[in-house]
């Protein structure tokens, strides 16, 4: 029959490793594809920033500002 005092000292030797072991399990090295967000969902490769052809500074630039 074990004391509580060994029982405490094994639990707070073997916790921190569970805790190690869980932790590096869930780790990837490989990236996940270009398409794909975080939550797995597929995403599209549009661009929304560009500017449309109108919105630019055309031929002057912005001799105009």
């Amino acid at each position: 029959m074990s004391t509580p005092m060994t029982r405490l000292r094994s639990l707070l030797l073997l916790a921190p490793l569970a805790l190690l072991q869980a932790a590096c399990s869930g780790t990837s090295n490989t990236p996940p594809p270009d398409n794909v967000d975080a939550n797995g969902q597929s995403v599209s490769a549009v661009p929304w920033n560009k500017p449309e052809s109108w919105e630019t500074n055309g031929q002057l630039g912005a001799m105009g500002q």
